[in-house]
C-alpha cells in the first residue's frame, strides 16, 4: 500500500508524519518534496536510492532493487527526472507498495503519478484559517483524503494500527478528521 502524506501548506508537518508512519510500520520512505524525509530516513544499510537512476536498469535488476527497498526499509527520492522517465520509476514504486508498505512525503504539490496510485492520502493542517483554507482546496482535488490535525506521532500512531496493521497498545485520540467532516 503506497500512503502519500501532503501538507496543505509549507511548514506544518508532512515530512515529520511521514517520518512516524515509516517508523510505526518499518516502510519503504519515498521522497516527493524536498529530499529531507529520506535523508532523515538514510542508514548505513539503507542508503538514499534515487529513482532516476533506475529508468536503465533492466527487469531483473529493478526486481531485485525493489526487493531489497522493501527489505531494508530503503529510502528512494522521487527527483524531477522522474516525471520524464515516469513509466520505469512508478513501476518500481508499484512494486515495492504491492510487497510492503510505501510512505510517500509529497510535500504540497505532489507528483499527480503517486496521486493516482495511493491508497490513502493524508492531508496535514492546523487550526489556522490559511491551512483550513488550503486544506479544503486540496480536498477539493482529492475528495478521498483525509486531514490530520493535532498530534502527529500519536495520529501515526493511530494510523499506523487502523490502516497499516501495526499492533500497538495506544493511549491516544485519533486526531485523523475524516474528509466529510470539512470546517466550512
Amino acid at each position: 500500500m503506497l500512503i502519500l502524506v501532503v501538507g496543505a501548506k509549507g511548514g506544518l508537518g508532512a515530512t515529520t508524519l511521514a517520518q512516524y508512519l515509516c517508523r510505526q510500520a518499518n516502510a519503504v520512505p519515498l521522497d516527493a518534496a524536498d529530499g529531507t524525509l529520506a535523508l532523515q530516513m538514510a542508514g548505513p544499510g539503507a542508503p538514499v536510492l534515487d529513482l532516476s537512476r533506475i529508468v536503465h536498469w533492466t527487469a531483473a535488476q529493478r526486481g531485485c532493487a525493489v526487493e531489497q527497498a522493501v527489505e531494508s526499509h530503503q529510502p528512494l527520492l522521487w527527483s524531477a527526472a522522474c516525471t520524464v522517465w515516469q513509466a520505469p520509476v512508478m513501476a518500481f514504486v508499484w512494486d515495492a507498495a504491492a510487497l510492503g508498505h510505501v510512505i510517500a512525503d509529497g510535500g504540497t504539490t505532489p507528483p499527480s503519478a503517486l496521486v493516482d496510485i495511493a491508497g490513502l492520502i493524508l492531508i496535514v493542517s492546523a487550526d489556522t484559517p490559511v491551512a483550513q483554507w488550503h486544506e479544503r482546496r486540496l480536498k477539493q482535488q482529492w475528495p478521498q483524503a483525509h486531514a490530520v490535525v493535532g498530534d502527529l506521532k500519536a495520529a501515526a500512531q493511530v494510523i499506523g494500527e487502523e490502516t497499516l496493521g501495526v499492533k500497538k497498545k495506544l493511549s491516544a485520540i485519533s486526531f485523523q478528521r475524516s474528509a466529510s467532516s470539512q470546517k466550512s
